[in-house]
């Protein structure tokens, strides 16, 4: 279950980039700013998969041009440049078992002004809602932290009849992304509302 599960995982995050591992090059003090989740905030007995910094060049995370040979970012809308234009990025992969089998992970992209990160959330949430099967919008939230982590969520089927479930927001000039994605749609939904809850109250 666990393999055709991480395949259904990179044909997940192929619609914004793609998922590969690289090597760990942790700031511990910059990755505790950033809303990003941590291992001890899911179900006991979770995987820790990959955590990590990367650039537009690494595959590691949903925003990687890698991943996209045939897309050149002179030759993008401007519309689309937007989800492009962060400066660092950072994820969180885990894999919670314990009878759920739900992947789970959070990627942090740090913008030089806000404007620019709202302007991705816009361009992500319409990339989900027009290109997935049976997407739809349904919910948004706004975390009770100084900066206000707040934005919107997705869920649509993937390729395999799986649940995947999207969290697109902002946290200043942050963009966060949360998906959670399995074979089991009450378990992909307790997870992932876990997570986003989770930042919701820390951020």
């Amino acid at each position: 279950m666990r393999k055709t599960l991480m395949a259904m995982i990179a044909v997940t995050l192929v619609m914004l980039g793609g998922l590969a591992v690289t090597n760990w090059a942790a700031n511990s003090a910059v990755a505790d700013e950033l809303p990003m989740l941590r291992l001890a905030d899911l179900p006991k007995g979770s995987e820790l998969l990959h955590m990590g910094s990367a650039d537009i060049t690494d595959i590691s995370h949903p925003l990687s041009l890698d991943s996209k040979p045939n897309e050149r970012l002179e030759t993008m809308p401007e519309e689309r440049r937007a989800l492009y234009k962060y400066e660092t990025a950072r994820d969180f992969q885990a894999f919670v078992s314990g009878g759920k089998g739900v992947f789970i992970a959070s990627f942090t992209y740090v913008y030089p002004k806000q404007q620019q990160a709202e302007e991705a959330v816009k361009v992500a949430v319409d990339d989900m809602l027009h290109g997935a099967k049976g997407s739809e919008l349904v919910g948004r939230f706004e975390g009770h932290g100084a900066g206000r982590l707040r934005g919107q969520a997705v869920k649509f089927i993937g390729s395999e009849g799986d649940s995947v479930h999207w969290f697109v927001g902002t946290r200043n000039n942050v963009l966060v992304l949360v998906v959670a994605n399995g074979m089991h749609e009450p378990s992909v939904e307790e997870v992932f509302q876990l997570a986003v809850q989770t930042l919701l109250e820390r951020y």
